[in-house]
């Protein structure tokens, strides 16, 4: 079986969730004994490209497309691009025959379906018009059109989230199926031995990109009360970061958050960092790991940081119960309110046996709901099921 991703920015590149999911899954099925190509278009806030990319990484074949921008209207370069994704599709498709394609529908990248009546999967891993709407924020209603189109024209559903799935379907008032396979995580051996003396005290760490809706400014502010009551905490924040507010770094509008100067050295931006060696190096020296989020489809991050043995401290939003049993593979906070994040993240240094129980707890969690072998073996009956019914 030959299984074609759509992922606009596969690794090694400047990616998000979506880019790991499809790295981890890609990667799973290969050595699974599959065929397996990404085809993506490429901004140059992801990758800079000049000209188109073919390269085999770990066993999976990488078409990366530069963004095109020939015309003075966004929207039109928008139908552009999506225009070129499909056409390459279809050169793919003439060289290997595509069995199953799978794109994620955020921005829609495929209106129009698939060339050739190849079978299409789509994944809600949470698209434009979802947060949108999510996060009361305003977002491309050309793009609304485009997700919606997709959906239509998908031959299977899938979804990282019940929540997300529900919300989905009722934002565009569509009545389909789906399966729900939840996201999992693919952490390296060394890492899954939880060594419990490993961590810097009263080390706070996130991972995600730096921006509103990843609830960091609610995180920062609580640090107000940490910083207080802990002279040596520090918070570590790894991702992308170069998000503005009016042309204001939101990184500088965070540390403008802290009521004192003093405060500042002790929350560090670190930038993307690579996964495999520095994220779960960095996640290990974590005393707590918060990720404090007002919406998600289904996050990985709180994942790997359960998956290695951490105590974490996660939204009650959206997906959020879905992943944790709240008090006891991890704590739920109220992303709204620094006090509360403060709150949980103290709990934890205050009450060390239970912050050792919760953790043993989580990893156990993702070991028997999220666990990476259960995961490829899910989707590979998603696969052949879309096969046998089309």
């Amino acid at each position: 079986m030959h299984i074609v991703f759509i992922c606009h920015e596969y690794p090694p590149c400047n990616h998000g969730g979506i880019g790991s999911f499809t790295k981890d899954l890609a990667e799973g099925l290969v050595q699974s004994g599959f065929n397996v190509s990404v085809i993506g278009v490429y901004s140059s806030a992801v990758l800079e490209i000049n000209e188109q990319v073919e390269e085999e990484i770990s066993g999976v074949k990488v078409y990366r497309l530069p963004e095109k921008k020939s015309y003075n209207l966004p929207q039109l370069n928008n139908l552009a691009n999506r225009w070129h994704l499909y056409t390459q599709i279809k050169k793919v498709h003439s060289d290997k025959k595509i069995d199953i394609l799978e794109s994620p529908e955020s921005q829609g990248w495929l209106p129009m379906g698939t060339p050739k009546c190849i079978p299409f999967i789509t994944r809600f891993h949470g698209g434009e018009t979802y947060f949108g709407e999510a996060l009361d924020r305003g977002y491309s209603r050309l793009n609304k059109i485009l997700e919606k189109r997709q959906l239509v024209h998908s031959d299977q559903l899938v979804s990282v989230s019940n929540y997300t799935a529900k919300k989905t379907l009722d934002i565009f008032r569509l009545n389909k199926p789906y399966t729900v396979i939840y996201n999992s995580v693919k952490v390296p051996e060394k890492f899954k031995i939880v060594d419990e003396n490993s961590f810097v005290k009263h080390r706070i760490v996130f991972t995600g990109s730096v921006i509103p809706k990843k609830g960091v400014y609610e995180l920062v502010k609580a640090m107000n009360i940490i910083f207080a009551r802990y002279p040596d905490a520090e918070l570590y924040l790894a991702g992308k970061n170069n998000y503005k507010v009016h042309n204001t770094f939101f990184s500088d509008i965070l540390l403008g958050s802290l009521e004192k100067e003093s405060y500042k050295p002790r929350v560090k931006f670190l930038g993307s960092v690579d996964r495999e060696k520095a994220l779960f190096p960095l996640l290990s020296s974590a005393e707590v790991c918060c990720f404090p989020s007002y919406s998600e489809a289904f996050a990985l991050t709180p994942l790997e940081s359960m998956a290695i043995g951490k105590p974490v401290v996660f939204s009650k939003l959206t997906s959020g119960p879905e992943a944790i049993e709240d008090g006891i593979s991890g704590l739920l906070c109220n992303p709204k309110d620094p006090k509360d994040i403060a709150e949980k993240i103290m709990y934890f240094f205050k009450n060390p046996g239970k912050a050792k129980e919760i953790a043993e707890n989580g990893k156990k969690r993702v070991e028997t709901l999220f666990s990476y072998d259960k995961w490829i073996k899910e989707n590979i009956a998603l696969y052949q099921k879309g096969l046998d019914e089309n």
